[in-house]
């Protein structure tokens, strides 16, 4: 078994899922102002990888660490985790749906053509959804959350932190039993349902059928197969399963994950069933190599980008309200009837530089001290 803390290039790698992210996004805000895109950008297969580079790494680096603290302690420290998760996610995550569900809409010109509208329709009904962190469940029930929709993928998150570390403290004995039937059975049961909304009697009351729909779209959101998928690295690297880590560390899966990666992404593959953990595989072979494979050949570490992926939380979180304004403004100013590319590039790279400044504040200011609140609290 192997005891590091510590993995090169992920924080790099964060970065580049962020981006990928803000790309899509960047395409998706112009769609709402009708102007004209980039549709091969915007199908969303940028942030289909982004997200799913996320998920397998939230899944690799707290199945790891649980994992190395059980093997240490004989036990998890649940109060330990969960202050840790809540004292990283949850201050940003309110300040963002603060900014975007109560401040934005009272600002005309943040206002995105129907959505606000029907977003402030249901309000008062979305926001005790929100403060339980439950975005996830929101977007897919009342709407899309103007200018903080990305804050699905943070339910998602919350939800898997806050029964991972009850499983792995239960099942730790079985654990690469237990992530094994999690993936299954959650593939199983999100097809099952799918199936079921999609052939449902037209002739069920309309409540009914909302509830259902709103049911698989948000345990469908909840991506624990994606989650499953990073944790059953974590499992083979820990315990050094020689197996798996020779087949994963070979030049040809290498090779044929990031071709895959990158192929789905330039030629937007998608597949009808099991997408995501078809992908998820293939990001964890990458994130795998990236993380404890000396050999690798891909090699991301960078004194910028490092940082960069440091405050890669704040770029996630922070984008879509800065790139809304900067495309309409450039749009105003220049106009993407006369030129879109000039017009593209000028609002995606202010977009970019004004999302990392207000990430590099954002972390100094409020993310690093309440880290180190938390540590001073762990330590009293």
């Amino acid at each position: 078994m192997v005891a590091k803390k510590h993995f090169p290039n992920l924080d790099a790698l964060r970065f580049f899922a962020a981006l990928f992210v803000i790309i899509s996004h960047h395409e998706e805000n112009k769609l709402f102002l009708r102007i004209e895109h980039f549709p091969s950008l915007i199908i969303p297969f940028f942030s289909i990888v982004g997200l799913n580079v996320f998920f397998v790494l939230s899944g690799f680096l707290i199945t790891y660490l649980l994992i190395h603290e059980y093997d240490t302690s004989n036990t998890i420290s649940m109060t330990s985790f969960y202050l840790r998760r809540i004292f990283r996610i949850w201050p940003l995550y309110f300040v963002v749906i603060f900014i975007s569900t109560i401040i934005l809409p009272s600002i005309p010109y943040f206002n995105i053509p129907y959505y606000t509208d029907n977003f402030l329709k249901y309000r008062l009904y979305a926001l005790p959804f929100l403060i339980l962190i439950l975005p996830n469940l929101v977007s897919k029930t009342f709407g899309v959350i103007p200018h903080a929709n990305q804050t699905w993928s943070i339910g998602s998150e919350e939800q898997f932190y806050l029964i991972w570390p009850v499983l792995v403290k239960r099942y730790f004995h079985n654990l690469v039993t237990v992530i094994c039937i999690v993936i299954l059975l959650y593939m199983v049961s999100v097809f099952a349902l799918n199936q079921f909304v999609e052939k449902m009697n037209a002739n069920l009351p309309y409540i009914l059928q909302k509830i259902f729909f709103s049911l698989n779209h948000f345990w469908a959101s909840t991506r624990m197969s994606v989650f499953g998928v990073g944790s059953l690295i974590a499992y083979i690297y820990f315990y050094q399963k020689l197996f798996w880590l020779k087949l994963a560390y070979s030049k040809l899966a290498q090779i044929l994950s990031l071709s895959i990666v990158a192929g789905g992404i330039i030629f937007c593959i998608n597949f009808q069933y099991f997408g995501n953990e078809l992908y998820a595989v293939f990001v964890s072979i990458i994130v795998l190599n990236l993380a404890t494979n000396p050999k690798s050949i891909l090699v991301l570490d960078n004194h910028v980008i490092n940082y960069l992926g440091k405050i890669s939380y704040g770029l996630y979180m922070y984008h879509n309200m800065i790139l809304f304004p900067i495309i309409k403004l450039t749009n105003y100013n220049i106009g993407y009837d006369k030129n879109p590319y000039l017009c593209s590039t000028i609002s995606f790279l202010t977009s970019l530089f004004l999302t990392i400044l207000i990430s590099h504040l954002s972390f100094k200011y409020l993310e690093k001290p309440l880290i180190g609140l938390r540590i001073r609290l762990n330590k009293t």
